[in-house]
């Protein structure tokens, strides 16, 4: 069954949200209403097993974990893979950012990719910095990390923190393991 079957099927926003989480649509949040960490909320959902790309690309992931704590001044607390369950005009949802790096003043937004998209763009602006700035408060600042370069000239290239700012605009940094 594919992904506009099963939204025929289940027209429940609820579900929905499930059904796009299952099937990794992209959700943007429009007037968010509420917003909480969580335990993974679609713990119900059976994904398949990540195989070819995907599963090179949450190897890529999980080894970036030492390009963030390399980066991570002392006093920052990184969070791995975090659920945020949220509520806004459209219902129910969650969303999992890879890493977040909290410091006191402001919460760098990491997104993952084993080669540069807009995807990450999409997700970071439209989704995962509502739902950061909404629940903790604080300005953000978004960061592509990835493997492969595409010629991409919308973001910004960056080396470091220092040159990162919280705004709109995404960075991206080319890491290699």
């Amino acid at each position: 069954m594919n992904l506009k079957e099963l939204r025929r099927r289940n027209p429940n926003s609820s579900d929905q949200a499930k059904i796009d989480l299952a099937y990794g649509e992209q959700r943007q949040i429009d007037s968010l209403v509420s917003v909480r960490l969580s335990e993974n909320p679609w713990q119900d959902i059976k994904r398949p097993k990540l195989t070819g790309a995907r599963a090179k690309g949450k190897g890529y992931e999980r080894k970036a974990l030492a390009l963030v704590e390399e980066l991570a001044p002392a006093s920052a607390r990184i969070l791995h893979n975090p659920w945020f369950e949220f509520k806004d005009r459209y219902g129910r949802g969650a969303a999992q950012p890879d890493y977040l790096l909290i410091l006191p003043e402001l919460i760098y937004i990491f997104e993952i990719k084993l080669t540069q998209n807009l995807q990450a763009t999409a997700q970071l602006r439209g989704l995962y910095a509502p739902l950061v700035k909404g629940y903790y408060k604080k300005p953000v600042a978004l960061i592509e990390v990835f493997k492969h370069i595409t010629n991409r000239k919308d973001l910004v290239q960056v080396s470091d923190l220092s040159e990162v700012k919280p705004n709109e605009k995404v960075y991206s940094m080319h890491w290699l393991p």
